[in-house]
């Protein structure tokens, strides 16, 4: 396996987003797997425990204003910047898998939750945000008093 200079993987990295540009122009797709991101895919786990729902997601190295946490309609966006403090701009790298760049992660809520209480704790690399859920009411049949006027 040959190395790769740094100038050419950043030139890779270039390609890659133009493509990816144009497949999103041309065919409408907005996927996550097609992100304005240097692949730096967030690794996630939700959970439920009694009425809370609990979303951890694993995201090394960052530090306070590297990461923001948006909610918008039932959708959570994990967006940031993974810093590349330790890579060497002189250096030949061999293998490259330690990911940095601009991060980003859409997730849908699985289920109704009250978006106006969600938590969010960062510790030991593990981004933890804790939501409250609300019971749907979607579905459910009630009838509707009816006033009549005399």
């Amino acid at each position: 396996m040959g190395s790769i200079s740094r100038e050419s993987y950043e030139r890779i990295l270039l390609i890659k987003r133009e493509m990816e540009r144009l497949i999103r122009e041309f065919s409408g797709l907005d996927t996550e797997l097609l992100s304005e991101s240097n692949n730096v895919t967030i690794p996630v786990d939700i959970f439920e425990v009694k009425n809370e729902v609990f979303i951890q997601a694993e995201i090394p190295g960052l530090k306070k204003g590297e990461i923001k946490v948006f909610v918008s309609r039932n959708k959570l966006f994990i967006e940031g910047v993974k810093p590349d403090s330790t890579r060497t701009e002189k250096a030949n790298y061999i293998w490259m898998e330690r990911p940095y760049g601009t991060i980003k992660r859409i997730i849908e809520l699985p289920q109704a939750c009250d978006t106006r209480t969600i938590t969010a704790e960062y510790k030991s690399g593990i981004l933890t945000l804790k939501l409250k859920r609300i019971e749907e009411r979607r579905g459910e049949k009630r009838e509707v008093e009816i006033n009549f006027e005399e």
